[in-house]
């Protein structure tokens, strides 16, 4: 089973969110791929810590990012130990 995520271009560093497709193959490294998502939470999370307006709107957005990683990383382990018990 393939996981598509999406990335941003890097090389424009002006702000352009061209997306990028990558595939990360979750069944044969779930590991890495629950690892992926939890450092990739704790990014968003020192992200929103930086910003000081709490009414901005991209607080709220990488908060929610955040969740989003640390629910993708459960599913991964969910799916990792499912992969352990059934060989």
């Amino acid at each position: 089973m393939y996981k598509q995520l999406l990335g941003y271009c890097r090389s424009t560093r002006q702000g352009c969110k061209l997306p990028i497709k990558r595939q990360f193959r979750l069944d044969t490294a779930p590991v890495h791929a629950e690892d992926y998502f939890l450092e990739r939470a704790a990014k968003c999370r020192r992200l929103a810590e930086k910003i000081a307006n709490p009414a901005d709107p991209a607080l709220a957005a990488l908060l929610e990012l955040a969740t989003e990683f640390e629910s993708k990383a459960a599913a991964a382990k969910r799916q990792s130990v499912s992969a352990r018990a059934a060989s």
